[in-house]
């Protein structure tokens, strides 16, 4: 991991280069996931209201 102080001068730590994709598709997958359970949840609010 890079090490490295930011704007206000504390250290922050960086993932390696070679951590963009996984971490990137990881992060895409869970906001799929969220996306799916919001979407079925508001079509079965609307189903129930709608009958």
């Amino acid at each position: 991991m890079n090490r490295g102080r930011n704007a206000g001068g504390d250290f922050a730590v960086y993932h390696p280069a070679s951590h963009f994709w996984p971490l990137h598709l990881v992060e895409t997958g869970v906001v799929l996931a969220l996306t799916t359970l919001a979407a079925t949840a508001a079509f079965r609010v609307l189903r129930r209201r709608a009958a």
